[in-house]
């Protein structure tokens, strides 16, 4: 049997926690198979689909930053309600500048980009102009 990813093993964790498995959550989803869902237990969950990774943590009540990249903390709590399209949207600015970079981000800096871009509205609404793209390739030099 194949090892857990660091990211799988929050997902078990997760399902756990929770006192879900894998067909429980399939069917509360609605669009993922339970074969699916316990693939994600030795894959990098970060390359699932983000459509698939949101409704997962929304209906486990944990952050997508903690389930991808392990970011604390795991849940979310009730004043820190997460805009979902603006979150998968942030994933996704961190995934565009992990490519422009040519690098491999690490997840401390993945997690730290996604806070980034999460949080820093001015940041978000250019995230693909190249002014931000060169700041941001700078800033991840001096995060490991």
């Amino acid at each position: 049997m194949a090892k857990p990813t660091k990211s799988g093993m929050r997902f078990l964790k997760a399902l756990e926690l929770r006192g879900e498995n894998y067909s429980s959550l399939a069917r509360k989803m609605g669009t993922i198979s339970k074969m699916s869902l316990a693939s994600w237990r030795t894959t990098d969950i970060g390359k699932a689909g983000m459509g698939n990774v949101m409704s997962a943590c929304k209906i486990l009540n944990i952050r997508p930053e903690w389930l991808v990249f392990g970011q604390e903390p795991m849940s979310v709590s009730g004043e820190d309600e997460m805009d979902i399209d603006r979150l998968t949207k942030a994933l996704e600015a961190v995934d565009f500048h992990e490519k422009k970079s040519k690098e491999k981000y690490s997840p401390k800096q993945k997690a730290f980009l996604l806070d980034l871009f999460y949080h820093d509205h001015n940041l978000f609404e250019s995230r693909k102009e190249k002014s931000t793209v060169d700041m941001v390739r700078r800033f991840m030099r001096g995060i490991s």
